[in-house]
């Protein structure tokens, strides 16, 4: 026991400086994790994610609206395992943060040597990231661009490792980890593909063919289950929603090039912070100055990593239909390596200025971080004062989920003196999925559909509807699914912008002619 914990003391000696970082990562991701209420694409997820692992048959049903469903799978497992579904799908994104965290400490360690300042470089790589407030964001929703940020992270590192490795056995260990690894992240999103190019033309200029190989084997065996699903091919084509297709791509849309690379530049610029965005040229400038000093494999090696930063960067202006933050998060990380090089670089040169420069670099995105985690709603308006692509959608309109708190609290109140049922119409999205999202496990309010728009044969020989239970009926406004004459209004609940409202509403009574009998009685 007594050498178990010397053990214990002296990994933690000497990982000291990377578990200090831990602890302020995990301090500065969780607190207030749930503060921001559920947007609309997390109920989305969550919902689907519960009902994949819960419900027998839909396993891939996430398909149909062409997402794909790996991360959900995790999102419907928690979603059993701990009490909050939004704790519990945020929590996922804390962690893959972490892992993207610990891959870009573990890259500069691997590229850069000790006259290089490389612990300096990693802890403030490392500093940099967890301050940085479109991480802060994202490593804090219930979305899938938090764990394509690990996928890109640990990919360019395995990258590294095989173009600077000569045996066979490790080429093709690389190769094969490259392949579950990229695997898993298509089977997350389509979009991880944007690290195929230049991830596999580099394997092949360096004819590591070993590792070419092995990539494709693993891949296409971790992707397998996900290729011969039929819903995946017949909803394919459905991503022209956000895409170019070939043929439009042939046509050259310079314009849209254009305004998607202004957009991109200003979204890094403003929400990787303006001292990041900054600071990550100047990195690159200083390590492109550096090329021709350095040595042939370590100069390759520098170039290889920009350029894995820079490619999917291009490829998003080239493909994306307009610039959005959350396409373009996931290709960012590493411009955190990039800062750090060049404030190293600047501090050993000018060491009093130097340290103004890191600490002036470091304090402007951890106060913007820090009013992200403690207001975010307060953040998203406010820079939206800045730039044109702030998340606006999650504190305004029905995306938001901002009055979903309200909806439920009256839900619960009336559930203490009635046997009730809350139905909605078949519709995707806030209020609907996160209603879902919050009473999918609630034994005592169950939550089901109920869509007019299904029912026209049964309504057109019914004057009113029954049911033994209490039928709640949430709505988007006025939109009623052809039950109007059915339903009194109970409460409308005013949404921020104050045009859009969620309605609550229940069986007219007393019911009379021609009845309906509503039979829930398979929902739990």
């Amino acid at each position: 026991m007594t050498v178990n914990l010397i053990k214990v003391w002296d990994f933690i000696k000497s990982h000291k400086p990377f578990i200090l970082l831990s602890l302020f990562y995990f301090l500065f991701r969780i607190i207030y994790l749930t503060k921001l209420p559920i947007f609309n694409d997390e109920a989305i997820y969550l919902d689907w994610g519960y009902r994949e692992i819960h419900v027998p048959g839909l396993l891939f049903f996430s398909l149909f609206d062409s997402k794909q469903p790996f991360l959900m799978w995790i999102y419907g497992i928690l979603e059993s395992i701990l009490p909050d579904p939004l704790f519990a799908g945020r929590m996922v994104s804390v962690f893959t943060g972490f892992f993207t965290m610990l891959g870009l400490y573990k890259i500069v360690l691997f590229v850069w040597d000790k006259k290089d300042n490389v612990q300096k470089i990693a802890v403030l790589t490392a500093l940099l990231y967890i301050v940085c407030p479109i991480f802060v964001f994202y490593d804090r929703q219930a979305l899938m661009e938090s764990s394509l940020s690990t996928i890109g992270v640990w990919a360019g590192y395995l990258l590294i490792k095989a173009v600077k490795s000569e045996q066979i056995s490790s080429l093709r260990n690389l190769g094969s980890l490259l392949g579950i690894l990229l695997g898993i992240g298509f089977f997350i999103k389509s979009s991880a593909s944007l690290f195929l190019p230049y991830l596999l033309l580099t394997l092949l200029f360096k004819k590591k063919w070993y590792s070419v190989v092995w990539f494709f084997i693993l891949f296409f065996a971790v992707t397998f289950l996900l290729f011969i699903q039929p819903a995946f091919w017949s909803t394919l084509n459905t991503n022209d929603r956000y895409v170019f297709t070939l043929t439009e791509l042939l046509h050259f849309p310079f314009s849209t090039w254009l305004h998607t690379m202004h957009g991109n530049i200003e979204i890094m610029f403003f929400f990787l912070s303006p001292t990041i965005f900054i600071s990550s040229i100047l990195g690159i400038i200083v390590l492109l100055k550096n090329v021709k000093s350095s040595l042939r494999e370590k100069a390759f090696t520098h170039i290889t990593l920009i350029l894995f930063f820079i490619v999917p960067i291009f490829l998003t202006v080239l493909l994306d239909r307009g610039p959005v933050q959350r396409p373009l998060v996931p290709y960012l990380p590493l411009a955190c390596i990039f800062a750090s090089v060049f404030l190293i670089y600047f501090f050993s040169i000018y060491k009093k200025i130097g340290v103004v420069q890191i600490i002036f670099t470091l304090i402007i995105p951890a106060v913007m971080s820090f009013y992200l985690v403690i207001n975010p709603n307060q953040y998203i308006l406010l820079m939206k004062n800045f730039s044109g692509y702030s998340q606006t959608e999650y504190v305004s309109g029905y995306t938001s989920g901002q009055e979903i708190a309200k909806v439920m609290d009256f839900i619960e109140t009336v559930a203490k003196y009635h046997k009730i049922i809350i139905t909605t119409a078949d519709n995707t999205g806030n209020p609907e999925s996160a209603l879902r999202t919050y009473y999918d496990n609630n034994k005592k309010i169950p939550i089901t559909y109920l869509d007019g728009r299904f029912m026209e044969n049964d309504l057109d020989n019914a004057d009113c509807l029954k049911s033994d239970r209490t039928i709640l009926f949430v709505s988007r406004g006025e939109y009623l699914t052809n039950l109007n004459k059915y339903l009194d209004k109970m409460t409308e609940i005013h949404l921020s912008n104050g045009t859009d409202w969620i309605g609550i509403w229940t069986l007219k009574n007393p019911c009379s002619g021609r009845t309906l009998n509503l039979n829930f009685a398979q929902t739990n």
